[in-house]
């Protein structure tokens, strides 16, 4: 329906404070990436309003038109680093419930699968070991607001596993809990990811399956993990795991 007169057109350019909020996210971006490169010891100690700036394409100027300092433009990079904002690796995993909800591969299958992806994402996650170097600074501020991001991250995973268990009709075996299940799994994987980024050769990454497949050393240990940790629910099976384990009292020593 026409109402006389040329259309108007509606295309526009970005508003001033788009582009504002652009050149922000910009400048943070390329702080993250000077982080990444240096030393992770005293991560912030090496970022330079002058060299983000360059890097950039911007001048000193367009810098501290969005902060005042080169201290302020600092905090506002550790709280990116330490916000949940990072976990972009976790998000990637929890995408993966539709594949696990729909048991489109067997369990064995997926636990391969989801430790070989787990795995290769925190060793491209570049924040992980920076997060170490901040955590060696032993300040107990920081130490309390990367507990809180870790916290976050087996919150998160804490799902995972949950959807895992009640996807394949398994259930924790007593004394464990899905809550641990995270914590493992998590502590597990990020030991690996620092042995590996320190020396590759530390970490098997290639071994062979019984049909050729390869495994992780992550992969097989929560293989492991899952078998030991986990039953069937509601099956005949009511062992916990001091029963499964009590052959071990035999291998020596006076058995409890």
């Amino acid at each position: 329906m026409a109402f006389g007169g040329p259309m108007p057109d509606l295309r526009r350019g970005k508003s001033r404070a788009e582009t504002a909020a652009e050149t922000r996210k910009k400048l943070i971006d390329v702080g993250l990436e000077v982080i990444a490169e240096r030393s992770a010891s005293s991560p912030m100690d090496t970022v330079r309003v002058s060299e983000v700036a360059q890097r950039a394409g911007l001048t000193t100027g367009a810098v501290y038109g969005h902060w005042d300092s080169q201290g302020e433009y600092r905090a506002e990079l550790l709280d990116r680093l330490l916000s949940s904002e990072v976990l972009s690796s976790i998000d990637e995993l929890t995408a993966m419930s539709q594949v696990i909800e729909t048991r489109r591969f067997s369990l064995r299958e997926l636990l391969r699968v989801g430790a070989h992806l787990s795995l290769a994402l925190n060793l491209a996650n570049q924040v992980f070991r920076i997060h170490t170097g901040l955590w060696a600074k032993n300040d107990p501020e920081l130490n309390d607001r990367i507990g809180g991001l870790y916290a976050e991250i087996r919150r998160r995973m804490t799902e995972v596993y949950r959807l895992i268990l009640d996807s394949y009709d398994l259930e924790a075996r007593p004394p464990f809990t899905v809550e641990m299940f995270a914590t493992f799994g998590t502590a597990m994987v990020d030991g690996l990811t620092m042995q590996q980024q320190a020396r590759a050769d530390l970490v098997p990454l290639d071994v062979k399956g019984p049909n050729g497949e390869d495994w992780d050393v992550f992969g097989l240990t929560m293989l492991t993990v899952v078998a030991t940790w986990a039953r069937p629910r509601g099956s005949s099976d009511v062992a916990d795991l001091w029963d499964v384990t009590r052959w071990l009292d035999e291998l020596g020593g006076q058995s409890t």
